[in-house]
């Protein structure tokens, strides 16, 4: 089960969840979840919050693969990336010449958005942002991520612990 279900715009929105997580008004993670809830309950919206001492959880691990770090506002942002691209060479059958190429693991040149190749990886087509916090309180690492469409959650839809 998730810990809360909006949108997590500003700090202040991850305090007012961590405080209600700290007060026994949300609950707390207390364990990884497994194959079959990470399915099931990653979706746009979702947040987790846990303590690492009491879950013994000290990274978040959710099956799937995040491009690089950014940071804004004390969040550390990671975009879902695809499964990295193989390089491949081929005989030109015209001049014998060979020729690299760039193949995904799908076969599919499609999904090459907001700057296409990096790193060997490409951002996923409609795929979840990362954003995470980690806040240290009363010698305790409380840890929150929710996760949220390339808008970065600000859809209108989705309601925020400040609006609440």
């Amino acid at each position: 089960m998730a810990t809360y279900y909006g949108g997590v715009h500003t700090r202040e929105d991850a305090i007012l969840l961590l405080e209600a997580c700290q007060l026994d008004i949300l609950p707390k993670i207390s364990r990884r979840l497994s194959r079959k809830e990470r399915k099931i309950l990653i979706e746009p919206g979702a947040v987790f919050i846990w303590d690492e001492a009491e879950a013994g959880i000290q990274r978040w691990t959710d099956g799937r693969l995040w491009g690089s770090i950014t940071v804004s506002d004390s969040f550390i942002i990671r975009r879902e990336m695809e499964r990295k691209v193989r390089r491949t060479s081929m005989v030109d059958e015209k001049d014998g010449g060979v020729v690299d190429m760039e193949i995904d693991r799908r076969g599919s040149d499609e999904n090459q958005i907001d700057g296409g190749l990096i790193d060997g990886y490409r951002y996923k087509a409609n795929g979840l942002v990362r954003r995470s916090l980690i806040i240290s309180a009363s010698g305790r690492q409380l840890h929150l991520v929710t996760y949220h469409d390339s808008s970065y959650g600000y859809s209108p839809e989705l309601r925020t612990p400040t609006s609440d």
